[in-house]
């Protein structure tokens, strides 16, 4: 191994560079504990490879990759493993099947005797190797024994010219020898939180090394791999930013490197295909085309992304479409008619609209069970459009300044459920009242009231109130509030309390359209639970406060509190059929 090799971080190592090396695996790990389908599997994946290439010149091939191997260079030279000992191990037994000793491996004990369990697995491995060759394969018309096996594996793994393994080298010893303990720590990284290295790390591996393959200027190759490097991060940095990649990504997987997902993209990678399916993707493809030109369909792919995000309508029917759980891949393709010919930029927004529009177009927006008839996915997915779409259609262009914040949108609570509740505007007056909601709406109740909302503030504010009627009310509501906590039976008393506040607060008895859409308004589920089954009066003084604290209602929630969509303005203290009717006609205006 070159000293050149030994300083590099990531790279792609033969195993004729490993010649002569010495590997010592540590006492802190296991030991090597394969079983014998795994060491199966490895020669069936090594010897399929190998025929399909046909042992074909290195330099005209594409390597095969035996996954990473992380090490550190300890001060005497040999190389501490702090993960890939498995298949490290197996390659060192195969090679000694073969007669073909490579480098070294040195285990490490706790004690001076070796450790019998490493020893039973090793000669397990063994077996399965002498076995596997004993058996002769048909390819083609052609069968090979033992001996030609053994020939071709050797050519395939170790000749000059014809090696195509390959481990992905990962060196971290200036980080080791900076912290001590860190060789441990990246263990348990990789090993017991299962983080191995991602695809786009093996993919930037297999990029610098093949960069600039066919120049002879080592300058050139360099200054190459510099500004792969730079734009690279440029990228990763841009995809980190939470509001760009709402936009962009439609799942809740986590990347922990989300330049990968482009790749992901670039190589039409579907949920159930294996892990590494997308580095593999390119190690083929790397058999064809060049570095240069692969990169450059990522910074294309990036590139569009960021011209769909600087653009105000562009930004908003993505983002809907993403948050609508509409892959990326798909929303590309609208970028072309039906003969694959790209369109002008005008053409493809109006696209992005009609599949933004068309997504709703199936559902009946008058029915009065709206509620109960669609589901609440389908539901959130018909406001948030009516959200997106009364930013884009302003008037006032100034609103595009404006965006949709779809990070917040799409965030999780702890149980990685939808933050977002379907809210009545009206109150679902018939729902039964009960436990800790009945609490809290009792609370809510004196909070609109008092305006205080510490219960231990209650008593003297209530005591503090001009309006006789309202200072009765609240000591009623205060009363039951005390005998709930006593566990007293109140049912009756709330009933009637229920009862005089609802004619206070809704004059329109007869409200048919409860679970109607015109009914119905998205907020945050915190907020929409601190007030339980309140009147409209209470709800829309709770929305107010919210949002004087600065915290995100969106937008088409705030204009039915401040009853924007009503003909008929009245009065701002009660939701009517009619404001019910005037909200419906506007998501279906905007919408439709």
């Amino acid at each position: 191994m070159t000293e050149e090799f030994k300083q590099k971080k990531l790279a792609f190592a033969s195993i004729n560079q490993l010649t002569g090396e010495t590997f010592i695996i540590p006492d802190y790990q296991r030991g090597y504990r394969w079983q014998p389908t795994q060491v199966e599997q490895l020669l069936n994946d090594l010897w399929e490879f190998a025929h399909s290439h046909q042992f074909a010149l290195s330099s005209e091939k594409s390597p095969y990759c035996l996954q990473p191997i992380v090490v550190s260079q300890r001060e005497d030279g040999r190389w501490e493993v702090i993960d890939g000992q498995q298949r490290l191990t197996t390659i060192y037994l195969l090679l000694g099947h073969l007669n073909k000793f490579a480098y070294n491996i040195i285990y490490e004990t706790r004690n001076e005797q070796p450790n019998s369990m490493d020893t039973y697995y090793r000669s397990l491995a063994q077996k399965v190797i002498e076995n596997w060759f004993k058996r002769p394969i048909q390819c083609g018309d052609a069968i090979y024994s033992e001996e030609d096996l053994k020939q071709e594996f050797k050519r395939f793994l170790t000749h000059p010219e014809h090696f195509m393994a390959h481990f992905i080298w990962y060196n971290v010893t200036d980080e080791v020898k900076k912290n001590s303990s860190l060789a441990i720590d990246i263990f348990d990284r990789l090993n017991i939180g299962k983080i191995g290295l991602t695809n786009a790390e093996l993919i930037k591996a297999l990029f610098m090394t093949f960069v600039d393959r066919n120049t002879e200027s080592e300058t050139h190759k360099q200054l190459t791999q510099v500004r792969l490097g730079t734009e690279w991060d440029t990228i990763e940095k841009t995809l980190q930013q939470p509001l760009f990649w709402s936009f962009v990504y439609p799942k809740d997987r986590m990347y922990s490197t989300r330049i990968e997902y482009l790749f992901d993209i670039i190589s039409q990678k579907k949920d159930d295909y294996e892990d590494k399916y997308t580095f593999n993707k390119y190690v083929k493809r790397l058999k064809f085309e060049s570095v240069e030109s692969l990169w450059k369909e990522v910074k294309q792919l990036f590139q569009q992304m960021e011209d769909w995000y600087q653009n105000p309508e562009c930004f908003h029917y993505v983002g809907y479409l993403t948050s609508c759980g509409r892959l990326f891949q798909e929303i590309l393709d609208l970028r072309f008619d039906k003969d694959g010919n790209a369109q002008c930029k005008n053409i493809v927004t109006q696209n992005l609209l009609n599949e933004c529009k068309n997504t709703v177009k199936d559902y009946d927006l008058d029915r009065l069970d709206f509620y109960v008839k669609y589901s609440r996915e389908d539901i959130r997915k018909i406001l948030l459009l009516f959200n997106v779409l009364t930013i884009t259609n302003s008037k006032d262009k100034s609103q595009h300044f404006m965006r949709f914040p779809f990070d917040e949108y799409r965030r999780k609570d702890e149980n990685k459920k939808c933050i977002w509740d379907i809210e009545h505007i009206h109150s679902q007056t018939d729902k039964d009242i009960r436990g800790k909601d009945r609490e809290e709406g009792i609370k809510t109740m004196i909070m609109y009231y008092t305006g205080k909302s510490v219960e231990d503030d209650f008593m003297s504010a209530i005591n503090s109130l001009n309006i006789p009627e309202e200072r009765e009310l609240c000591s009623v509501l205060f009363s039951l509030l005390q005998k709930i906590r006593h566990k007293e039976n109140v049912d009756s008393e709330f009933d009637n309390i229920y009862k005089v506040l609802r004619k206070k607060c809704e004059s329109d008895e007869s409200f048919d359209s409860v679970h109607s859409l015109g009914n119905l308004t998205l907020l945050d589920k915190w907020t929409n639970r601190s007030y339980q089954n309140a009147f409209f009066p209470v709800k829309r003084l709770i929305i107010i406060d919210t949002a004087k604290q600065g915290r995100f209602i969106p937008l088409c929630t705030q204009n039915v509190f401040m009853k924007a969509y009503s003909s008929h303005l009245g009065t701002l203290t009660e939701w009517k059929e009619q404001d019910c009717e005037d909200y419906l006609s506007e998501i279906k205006r905007v919408i439709l």
